[in-house]
């Protein structure tokens, strides 16, 4: 068996056990009346991540470094796209791929690999590329709002804004 597909094998447990580990410490907090079942902390969407297939999304908003949310303008295109195991799309100047392990809203992204061009003719482009390929492998958690999707982090901070509507 290659390595890459060991390592590959490993990160994908590694996924599900932490996954696991989230909903079994939820369930647990509920139970002890520490955390109320019937308030959800955020807007839970009611579909898993087959939900966020056979659409691209378009990055529409980012949070930089500083913790502000900032405005991707509309003439760059960076997508996401879904599939079972596997996101891809385009960073505006290269394209990506990545493993994608996901249970309910919890979803875990992994080994974000992409071409190496740089845009040369465009710094803001590789400056948006970097900040995006920065961000998606802290997603924990997505929410569905219509066709708009919400990538979040670990404390269920919106990191990533998408929209459906806006990809081409």
């Amino acid at each position: 068996m290659p390595l890459s597909t060991i390592y590959k094998s490993w990160f994908l447990l590694l996924c599900l056990s932490i996954l696991t580990s989230c909903s079994v410490l939820e369930q647990s907090l509920q139970k002890s009346g520490l955390v109320s079942s019937a308030t959800p902390t955020a807007p839970i969407s009611s579909l898993g991540v087959e939900a966020l297939a056979g659409k691209t999304w378009k990055l529409i908003r980012y949070k930089n470094l500083k913790g502000t949310m900032l405005d991707i303008p509309s003439t760059y295109s960076l997508t996401l796209s879904f599939s079972k195991n596997e996101i891809s799309g385009s960073g505006g100047c290269n394209l990506f791929h990545a493993l994608l392990v996901a249970e309910g809203n919890q979803l875990a992204i992994g080994n974000l690999s992409s071409t190496n061009s740089y845009c040369v003719s465009d710094p803001q482009a590789m400056q948006y590329e970097t900040e995006y390929f920065r961000l998606l492998p802290q997603t924990s958690f997505f929410h569905l709002e219509g066709n708009t999707l919400l990538l979040q982090n670990l404390n269920q901070e919106t990191i990533l804004v998408f929209s459906s509507e806006l990809a081409k």
